[in-house]
């Protein structure tokens, strides 16, 4: 099955969780995932137990994860965020 990544969704996904997720020593965290930045904000990390995606500073991505059904239900997830409405 094949997957894309939408870097603009992503970064949607992002802002979402950083204006509505709670807050969590590194970043915050909405719906089970979590959402960071390093230091000057290049880089962002989108994650949770199974799955993280790193979205570097020119849009490129780097995808970790061992089982393809988790990264499927991490894209459930990051879709669900990205439709839901959280005012």
């Amino acid at each position: 099955m094949e997957h894309k990544i939408n870097k603009h969704q992503l970064l949607k996904v992002y802002s979402k969780i950083s204006k509505f997720g709670r807050v969590q020593s590194n970043g915050h965290v909405l719906d089970g995932i979590y959402a960071e930045s390093d230091w000057d904000g290049h880089n962002l990390f989108l994650s949770n137990q199974h799955v993280s995606i790193r979205v570097q500073f020119h849009n490129t991505f780097k995808v970790e994860f061992k089982h393809m059904f988790h990264f499927e239900e991490f894209l459930d997830a990051i879709n669900k965020i990205d439709k839901a409405d959280y005012n």
